[in-house]
């Protein structure tokens, strides 16, 4: 298969638009300013209603519906615009030279089914008449490289950068929007400061030294003037807190818009930030070594100076969030101890103790209504979500955890019936209750 794939070379990089999967809405706009300060141009796939006969044609439907979701939404994409400019690129016909266009597929180097979702793609555009397309594959381990593309400094650094200003615009807006006394305004906020942020992060600026931004962000959403509800109201607001399988738990697509359900019933609720989960996956380099893997020593040198600056650049966040009042995601090493009393760390497949350790934080925080999203034909997600129910039930009676199972072919309105039975109060007066954390830090 690595002979017949399609090389982004470097003069791709003038040339070709590369189309990453939608696997983060509120990260999507600052990753495009990312790789556009690193020279590249990045667009995100748009979420497709349908998607063409190929995406079950040239994949089984027993693989992962992450998986069939992406490759559907890649040729739905590549289907439109080879029917709006013919064989050229987006922006007009270049002489049937192809569409200048590829695709990148993170990959975490985990072991589960869309592990080998890089060929499957690959394999999909192949057939269905698209061989010409590059898929480019952005994982830890520098493998399947390709000569115009490369994870360098530039690209590294404006990458984090929007991961930490992402996780707290998201985390921000979450909170706020429920109790928004003009509907609509935190919003508008979100998209103002993702607009400058853009701005500044395609410039190479505000990458480093963040706390000035981060407080002027939060100063700003602290003006949204929120709703005089009385504090009973305000505090049986049901709250639910979302973790899983990555894809489903935080794509459109992967989860049949989840989150729209979730708003049109006007609950708070909360999703876990994308930089535990960046943190996780170098822990996890980290600990193959320590099991005994085949690790270098080099490389395990560098993943644990990498994840000491992001915990350091974390802990950062979180105590500019704290101070101003608002919840934020706990520290990784939080995290850790929280999943260790729910399953062993040493279970890292895919999103592995990290749904346990979201699910605990949720709950910690008063959260106590938790949805566990995971694929259907998930193996891995089963374990590391239906798996740890018993035990997180047996740690906190007083919570609800209802696993939610997406489907390729499930009915939307039989998972939005299961969602709307999870969101039924507990028992009178219990979502009123003060978490434990709550009572220590009175």
């Amino acid at each position: 298969m690595p002979g017949n794939r399609a090389e982004f070379t470097k003069a791709m990089r003038r040339t070709h638009t590369i189309y990453m999967p939608d696997m983060l809405p509120y990260h999507g706009q600052l990753f495009r300013a990312a790789f556009r300060f690193a020279g590249y141009r990045l667009k995100i796939v748009p979420y497709a209603a349908a998607y063409p006969k190929e995406a079950y044609s040239t994949v089984s439907q027993d693989y992962c519906s992450p998986g069939i979701h992406i490759i559907g939404n890649a040729l739905a994409l590549v289907k439109e615009l080879d029917r709006k400019h013919g064989r050229g690129c987006p922006a007009g016909n270049d002489g049937g030279r192809g569409l200048r266009i590829a695709f990148l597929e993170p990959q975490s180097g985990g072991i589960c089914k869309a592990g080998n979702l890089y060929y499957a793609l690959i394999n999909s555009l192949r057939r269905a008449g698209y061989p010409e397309i590059p898929v480019i594959s952005l994982n830890p381990h520098a493998k399947e490289q390709h000569s115009g593309f490369r994870l360098g400094p530039r690209l590294l650094a404006a990458g984090f950068v929007s991961v930490l200003y992402s996780d707290l615009l998201m985390q921000l807006t979450l909170q706020l929007r429920p109790g928004e006394r003009e509907k609509g305004s935190t919003d508008r906020l979100y998209r103002k400061w993702i607009r400058i942020l853009s701005e500044r992060i395609s410039r190479g600026k505000n990458l480093f030294f963040r706390k000035k931004i981060y407080r002027q962000i939060i100063e700003d959403y602290r003006k949204i003037q929120q709703k005089n509800e009385p504090a009973g109201d305000a505090e049986a607001r049901v709250r639910v807190g979302i973790t899983g399988e990555i894809y489903s738990k935080c794509a459109p697509s992967g989860n049949r818009d989840l989150e729209k359900v979730l708003r049109e019933q006007n609950v708070e609720y909360r999703i876990g930030g994308f930089l535990n989960y960046l943190i996780y996956v170098v822990y996890t380099e980290r600990k193959v070594r320590r099991n005994g893997g085949t690790i270098r020593l080099r490389y395990a040198l560098f993943c644990h100076a990498l994840q000491k600056y992001m915990e350091h650049a974390q802990q950062e966040l979180c105590d500019e969030m704290r101070r101003a009042g608002f919840l934020c995601d706990s520290e990784f090493s939080r995290m850790e101890r929280y999943a260790a009393s729910v399953l062993s760390t040493d279970y890292n497949i895919g999103d592995g103790w990290l749904t346990a350790a979201e699910a605990c934080d949720y709950i910690e925080s008063g959260y106590r209504n938790v949805l566990l999203c995971h694929p259907f034909t998930c193996l891995v997600s089963h374990v590391g979500s239906r798996g740890i129910i018993k035990n997180l039930k047996k740690r906190y009676p007083e919570a609800r955890i209802t696993s939610i199972e997406y489907d390729i072919h499930g009915s939307k309105a039989m998972l939005d019936s299961r969602v709307m039975m999870a969101l039924s109060p507990l028992s009178p007066g219990s979502w009123g209750k003060k978490s434990r954390r709550e009572k220590e830090d009175q």
